[in-house]
C-alpha cells in the first residue's frame, strides 16, 4: 500500500477547492518549434524566476536531471551549469526542431553536458531508475497520455530521486495574471494531485513564491 503526505495534501485541497462541476481534462496544444521564441523572451525570465525555482531543487555536482518539455533549452542550460563537471542533463522533447534549436544553443554556449533526447507521447525515452531530479515547467498539461508518462517517469527515477513540476495556477483571478495564460494551460492543485498521488506520487514541497505559477515536488510514493 502507497503511503501519500496526506496532511499537505489535503490541506491543499482545502485551502484551494476544486470547482463543484468536475470535466475531465483535455490535454493542451503543445507550442510549435516554428514559435520558439516566446520560451526565451526577457518576460518569461521576469515571470517564472528559473533560477528561483532551481534553487529549490538544490542541485548538486554530479546529478543527472532529466528536463522534460525541454523545448530550445531554456532550463537545461542552467542546469547543466549547476550539475558539471560530473553531472548530465537529459533535455527530453518531441519536437525534433526543438531539440535542433537546443543544440545550436549548446554549441554557441560550448556546453557539453547536455544529452537532447527525442521522446514520445508516451515515453521520455529515459534511462530506468537513474535519474535524481526530473522537471516539469509548463509541460505536464500538454502530455497526450499523462497516466502512462507518470508511469515511465517513476520508473525513471533514482531511488531516492524528485520531481519538480511547475503549473500555472487555475485557481488565480485570471485579472491578477501577469499575462493571459488560456485555461487549459493551466492547472488546479487538485487537478495536479488527483493525477499524480493514484500515479504512485507523494507530494513533499509546495511553494507559491511564483507569481502565477504552483510549484510542487513529488517523489515515489513509499510502501509500507
Amino acid at each position: 500500500m502507497f503511503r501519500t503526505t496526506a496532511f499537505l495534501a489535503i490541506a491543499l485541497v482545502q485551502a484551494f477547492p476544486q470547482s463543484p462541476s468536475v470535466e475531465p481534462r483535455k490535454p493542451a496544444r503543445m507550442l510549435p518549434a516554428s514559435r520558439s521564441a516566446i520560451l526565451i523572451s526577457p518576460e518569461r525570465e521576469k515571470l517564472e524566476r528559473p533560477e528561483e525555482v532551481l534553487d529549490r531543487m538544490k542541485l548538486q555536482s554530479g546529478q543527472l536531471v532529466a528536463d522534460l518539455g525541454a523545448g530550445v533549452g531554456w532550463y537545461s542550460l542552467r542546469i547543466a551549469k549547476r550539475v558539471a563537471p560530473s553531472g548530465a542533463v537529459f533535455a527530453v522533447d518531441v519536437q525534433q526542431g526543438m531539440l535542433d534549436q537546443l543544440q545550436a544553443r549548446m554549441r554557441e554556449a560550448g556546453v557539453r553536458n547536455i544529452y537532447p533526447v527525442l521522446g514520445g507521447e508516451a515515453d521520455p525515452m529515459l534511462p530506468e531508475g537513474k535519474m535524481d531530479w526530473v522537471l516539469l515547467v509548463d509541460v505536464y498539461h500538454e502530455l497526450a497520455q499523462p497516466e502512462v508518462m507518470l508511469a515511465k517517469i517513476r520508473q525513471a527515477l533514482a531511488p531516492e530521486g524528485k520531481v519538480a513540476l511547475v503549473e500555472y495556477r487555475a485557481e488565480q483571478d485570471p485579472a491578477t495574471l501577469p499575462v493571459r495564460i488560456p485555461r487549459d494551460h493551466q492547472m488546479t492543485i487538485a487537478e495536479v494531485l488527483r493525477e499524480w498521488l493514484p500515479a504512485g506520487f507523494e507530494l513533499v514541497e509546495f511553494h507559491e513564491f511564483l507569481p502565477a505559477q504552483h510549484y510542487f515536488i513529488f517523489r515515489k510514493a513509499r510502501v509500507n
